[in-house]
């Protein structure tokens, strides 16, 4: 509806036309058009996230203003009829948004031998930048060294469309600066424990091998084999990471990416699964950087390692407004 409907004064709208402050707002309330069909869903995407950091987002409306040149008289608030521009109050603040880093590692086993270098054997995985695929290896890594080096590793390259065997450097902000070596203890060692530790896998530590480091946030983190890190939407384990790396090796295999290994059937993505546990979409490695700051060991709260910013920047818009981020 045209709001100069609300004054106007010809015949047919003598009777209905509004004496006071209480009955123009009336008016106007009714003659407002209904705000379910005119929400307008807004998105934004940040392109300046720095891996290992969290995030918290909030978003304004930027509204050319009408009342700009109006006389201060007609106006409630006089000082708008000199902004160019009204905004609107912030929204409520997002929960915080965690950017994983693009690398994780597993500690393996601890090495403390007489006249040679501690070192940890860790298994990395690492989103590799130029192919956009992960990669996994093995490495020791000496105390008091950067953890990741390069390595001999299979390489699924989307944009050559290639899987080979290509020297790879692993990269990760964080550094190893103390190792462990966790105890073997015997049944008879401890009779109290005696029940506890025939119930241990052969080979397996009561006590596992442990690492500290530095992680690339400074903040110093206690590791031990067989634990679990957090990787943006969940908790990962080695086992898992390895078993699908190898699953995604084996499907571009069958697409005929490695050399000689080309196959007939392309269509090697089962969307929906198989008998063999098939693939989905959500499955991690394709491109998406799903990493690990080794200091998260549980999700939820303001995670140890992962700093939270705050940006904002302006956008507007004429009849439709515009939003803020930050």
């Amino acid at each position: 509806s045209d709001m100069s409907e609300i004054f106007e004064t010809g015949e047919q709208k003598q009777d209905d036309t509004p004496k006071s402050k209480e009955e123009i707002k009336e008016k106007i309330d009714r003659l407002k058009p209904n705000a379910i069909n005119r929400l307008l869903l807004v998105r934004f995407m940040d392109f300046t996230v720095e891996p290992g950091h969290s995030y918290i987002y909030r978003v304004r409306v930027a509204l050319q203003n009408p009342y700009l040149g109006r006389p201060v008289d007609d106006l409630e608030q006089p000082e708008q009829a000199m902004l160019p521009v009204l905004m609107s109050d912030w929204s409520p603040a997002t929960p915080e948004v965690y950017v994983p880093q693009s690398y994780r590692y597993y500690v393996q086993e601890t090495m403390i031998r007489p006249g040679m270098p501690n070192e940890a054997e860790v298994s990395m995985y690492y989103e590799h930048p130029e192919a956009g695929m992960p990669v996994m290896a093995d490495m020791k890594v000496p105390v008091g060294c950067r953890i990741g080096g390069e390595r001999d590793t299979d390489v699924i390259n989307l944009s050559t469309s290639s899987l080979d065997t290509e020297a790879v450097e692993f990269n990760s902000n964080d550094v190893l600066i103390s190792i462990d070596e966790g105890r073997r203890l015997l049944a008879g060692d401890v009779p109290d424990l005696a029940g506890m530790l025939k119930g241990l896998p052969r080979g397996q530590k009561p006590i596992p091998d442990r690492i500290t480091v530095i992680d690339s946030a400074g903040n110093l983190v206690s590791r031990t084999a067989g634990d679990s890190v957090y990787a943006g939407t969940g908790m990962k384990t080695y086992d898992e990471d390895k078993a699908n790396v190898a699953l995604l090796i084996k499907k571009y295999e069958e697409m005929g990416y490695r050399k000689g290994d080309a196959t007939a059937d392309a269509n090697v993505f089962n969307f929906g699964g198989d008998a063999e546990g098939g693939m989905s979409m959500s499955m991690p490695g394709y491109g998406l950087s799903e990493g690990n700051p080794l200091s998260q060991q549980k999700k939820g709260g303001r995670r140890q390692g992962a700093s939270s910013r705050r940006r904002q920047s302006q956008m507007g818009g004429s009849d439709m407004g515009g939003y803020d981020g930050f």
